[in-house]
Parts: C-alpha cells; sequence; structure tokens
C-alpha cells in the first residue's frame, strides 16, 4: 500500500510513515473541477505537518481554504476513541476564485463550536504562506485574534539574522539515551558533580524548580562534551559552527536560554524558557539558544521577549505537543534597539528576574544589571507585568489588542489581576512613546 501511494501523484508523501488522509487529502483535490468544493475531517497534522506541505501550498496557488473550522477532543466530545488534547480540523476547500484562508477555532465543546464557527478570520492567500515555511495553519479563535496575529508577525522572524543578533537553536548538549554512558542518574544530591538538566528540571525564572534529570562526573563529561564540540564547530549545520571557544572552555561554562521542548498548547504556559546557570548540561528535551551574534544584554531581551505572555500567546497559535525548532524559528520577535528605553528597560527587568544569586554573577555584569535583587513575590509579579506590558508595546498591540491576548490565552484561567497590573504599566510606558 505505501509503495502504491508513494508512486502516486501526491507530492510530498513517501513510503515512510505514511497516513493515508494525506494521499485522501490530495486525491479530493484532484478530483475537484473549478468551483468545485471538498469537505473532510482531517487530522491537525494535516493542516500543520510537513507531509502536506505541498498539498496546502497547491491549494493556495489555485483555490482557497474556504472554511476551515478547528475542534479540540476535549473530554473526548468528538470521538472517543480519539486522545482528548488532539485537535481536527472541518476542512472545506475550493478550487479556482479568490486565494483566501478563512478559518476559525479551536472549539472545545459543542457550545463554543456553535457559538463561534460563523466568525471566520480571513487573510489573503499570500500573506497565508509567509507565516510559516510549510503554509501551516495556525490556531486562531477568532477574527480579533487573527488582527492580532497579523500584527505581531509585523516583527522579525526569530532566525532572522541582523546585525548584532542571531540565535539559533540546538538540541541540548547530549542526548538523553544516545549519551547515557556519561550520566549518573542518583540525583538525591550534587556531590561535586555537573547537573544535566531536562525541560522539567526548570520553570520561567527559575533554574531549580526541578530536580536534574541526571549528574556528569567532571572528569567523564567534559571530555566527552569537549569532543562533541570539536566536531560541532566544523559541522556547517550546527549551531556552533565557526564559532571559536577559549582552550578548556565548553558553552557550559557560561550562562544560556534553554526551553521545554515538551508543551501543549492546553498547558498554562507553553512557552517556557529559562537561563541556565553557567556549568549546567543539557540534554535534548531541553534545547539552548546558541548566542552567535549579540552580547548579554541582547540575550537578555531576547529571555524577556520569550517569557513574555505575548510571546508565549503567538506559540499557542502554533504548538500542538512541542515547540519544535521549525515552529521557534517562525515565531515573530521585536527588533532590539539597544538604544531604545523600552528594550533597555527589558533587559533591566529580564536580567534582574533571571540573575536569582550569584551563579550568574558573571552575566549580570555584562548585562548590567545586580544579582538576586528581586527578593519579595510581590516586586517579582510587578516586574513580570511590566515585562509583558513592554512587550506588548514593541509587537505594536493596541490597548484593546493586550485585553484580548490575555482574555483568549488560556481556558479557565483568572487573568483580571494580572491583566490589570499589565495595563497600568502599558499606558505608562505608552505616555512615553
Amino acid at each position: 500500500m505505501a509503495d502504491a501511494v508513494s508512486s502516486g501523484p501526491y507530492a510530498g508523501l513517501g513510503a515512510a510513515h505514511l497516513d493515508l488522509y494525506q494521499a485522501f487529502a490530495w486525491r479530493n483535490w484532484q478530483l475537484l473541477r473549478a468551483g468545485g468544493r471538498s469537505a473532510l475531517v482531517l487530522p491537525r497534522g494535516a493542516l500543520a505537518g510537513a507531509s502536506l506541505a505541498a498539498w496546502r501550498r497547491e491549494i493556495l496557488a489555485h483555490g482557497s481554504f474556504a472554511d476551515v473550522c478547528f475542534l479540540v477532543n476535549n473530554q473526548q466530545w468528538v470521538f472517543p476513541e480519539v486522545h482528548p488534547q488532539y485537535t481536527i480540523g472541518l476542512t472545506v476547500t475550493e478550487k479556482g476564485g479568490e486565494r483566501v484562508v478563512r478559518w476559525a477555532g479551536p472549539f472545545a465543546n459543542q457550545k463554543d463550536l456553535l457559538k463561534g464557527a460563523g466568525e471566520l478570520a480571513e487573510v489573503p492567500g499570500d500573506e497565508f504562506v509567509s507565516w510559516s515555511n510549510t503554509a501551516a495553519f495556525p490556531l486562531i479563535p477568532d477574527p480579533d485574534s487573527a488582527q492580532v496575529f497579523r500584527q505581531m508577525n509585523k516583527n522579525a522572524r526569530f532566525d532572522a539574522v541582523r546585525d548584532g543578533w542571531e540565535f539559533r537553536p540546538l538540541q541540548g548538549d547530549m542526548n538523553a539515551s544516545g549519551d547515557r554512558s556519561v550520566m549518573e542518574f542518583d540525583t538525591e544530591a550534587p556531590r561535586g558533580r555537573i547537573p544535566v538538566v531536562a525541560g522539567a528540571s526548570y520553570n520561567l525564572w527559575d533554574p531549580d524548580a526541578g530536580t536534574p534529570f541526571a549528574y556528569g562526573n567532571p572528569k567523564v563529561l567534559r571530555p566527552h562534551l569537549a569532543n562533541k564540540l570539536a566536531g560541532a564547530v566544523r559541522n556547517s549545520r550546527s549551531a556552533y559552527n565557526g564559532l571559536k571557544f577559549a582552550p578548556k572552555t565548553l558553552p557550559m561554562d557560561s550562562a544560556r536560554i534553554a526551553f521545554r521542548d515538551i508543551a501543549r498548547a492546553t498547558d498554562t504556559r507553553t512557552a517556557i524558557p529559562c537561563l541556565l546557570p553557567p556549568g549546567t548540561a543539557a540534554v535534548h528535551q531541553s534545547p539552548i539558544l546558541v548566542r552567535r551574534q549579540g552580547d548579554e544584554k541582547a540575550e537578555a531581551f531576547l529571555l524577556g521577549v520569550m517569557s513574555s505572555i505575548p510571546f508565549d500567546w503567538g506559540a499557542r497559535r502554533w504548538v500542538e505537543l512541542h515547540l519544535t525548532f521549525e515552529l521557534l524559528n517562525a515565531l515573530p520577535v521585536p527588533v532590539y534597539d539597544p538604544d531604545s528605553a523600552a528594550a533597555k528597560r527589558v533587559v533591566e527587568i529580564a536580567g534582574r528576574l533571571a540573575a536569582v544569586d550569584g551563579r550568574y554573577a558573571d552575566w549580570a555584569g555584562n548585562a548590567g544589571v545586580p544579582v538576586g535583587s528581586v527578593r519579595t513575590r510581590p516586586d517579582k509579579d510587578d516586574l513580570v507585568a511590566e515585562l509583558d506590558a513592554l512587550v506588548s508595546l514593541l509587537y505594536g498591540l493596541s490597548e484593546d489588542q493586550v485585553e484580548h491576548v490575555f482574555a483568549a490565552f488560556h481556558r479557565g484561567w483568572n487573568y483580571a489581576s494580572r491583566l490589570d497590573a499589565v495595563l497600568k504599566h502599558y499606558r505608562v510606558w505608552k505616555g512615553k512613546a
């Protein structure tokens, strides 16, 4: 069956990892005549995964997605045999006519579906294609969300290389399985060993939120990582390619931004970055960001943006189970202007929140922030609210759009007090613009 499908007129489909819905989607499109429509129930992968990217581009080159409605199988209300966190797309395509994309959702129950299915976001096909490398569908629940999304995407992509700015994701320092022989898994006490973290080992502004994934004996782990680094700097596909390191120095000897690989749009937070302290290694479930260009202030700015509600709201439009490099690289990030008062304040806030203790002394000194300066919960909450306000302004969001981001961020969360704090800071900084 796989060989027959892979030899058919279905661009992008191969014999490996074949799902028959992919060929089914292609065949339904091919059978349409001009002005014809097809209506299919498809997994979200059909509308966001790489395997059907050519199918989506073909439709947008010669027709439209006339109506796509996303449903989250919450409590298995759509399909009782399908996992409750999966998303399904009710998909109507049309051959010929205007090149446009109309869609809504995700809806988590029948009541919300009946209420909101007619409120479709509408975007020209050319603009839609520019949002990602694969013409993937973000989850846009309503037209107001579409306007927020379009405004945020006026900013540069995460992977854009600018003068003095380049950050690339890397799958940690080691593979949790392939490099298991150099790790020790008794994690009750460090005993002079190097902590090796996974995503669950940290949280926003808290590098010690969980236990390390493992530890490593420095006499074993450091030579192992040095050998891997030597190969990486020569590999043109590596984030380390061409970078120079001082003798006997490893990337883990400096503070670095890491983020959780496992992430869901239905979790309380999706993008969960953290500044790892020097002397910390990471496995692949905790990708790290390699700073190829830029200084610690640029790094603090990026950490502040990634830790904000607006950035997370944008990530939630794409993520289902993992914050992949492909998704991360397409996310918009405001341009870092070191002379901007707002950008300077983002650096100060993020740097102070990240530099929790003396482990960060060198990084904090270069970022121009004090160590351990955020001592109380009210101070931290106020700084986090100000950060959300600043990032919102840097994205170009209006006050109404900020309110919408918070209201649409997570089902059932109590955001009123945090939003009030954010808007107070927003109005102050807006008045300075």
